[in-house]
């Protein structure tokens, strides 16, 4: 495993981030997160609904993201956040932040075998002895 890439922002309060992938289509891609404030702030994951389709665009730090309006969504998953996290933002979701600000520094992993993005399967793997579910 290494580090791709790393970011860093900031979520005001009572702000909800839009769904999102952090890819330009579903897939199964982590981050590794760690979050200041934002104290009862949760993620969402969703399922594209059947016949909809993904809008692609790019970020102010030039990377690609998918993303669909909420109608063409079906809710799958919700969690707290706060800890440390390993979240797969492959996968559409959205942040609904609390009444704290929020700070966010991520790392992007890679395979180092497939030189690509670290995938969900093969990172819970790597992680087994440090993940607790949310």
């Amino acid at each position: 495993m290494f580090v791709i890439a790393g970011e860093y922002f900031y979520t005001p309060p009572g702000r909800t981030l839009e769904p999102h992938s952090d890819s330009p289509e579903i897939d199964d891609v982590v981050k590794l997160n760690w979050m200041r404030g934002g104290e009862n702030s949760t993620m969402d994951w969703y399922e594209l609904r059947p016949g909809a389709t993904l809008k692609t665009n790019i970020t102010d730090i030039n990377t690609q993201y998918s993303y669909a309006p909420r109608k063409d969504l079906i809710h799958t998953y919700s969690a707290s956040i706060g800890t440390p996290s390993l979240v797969n933002v492959g996968r559409i979701h959205a942040v609904h932040n609390s009444k704290h600000p929020r700070y966010v520094a991520c790392v992007v992993l890679g395979d180092l075998k497939t030189k690509q993005r670290l995938q969900w399967d093969k990172a819970e793997k790597i992680f087994e002895d440090c993940i607790v579910l949310t």
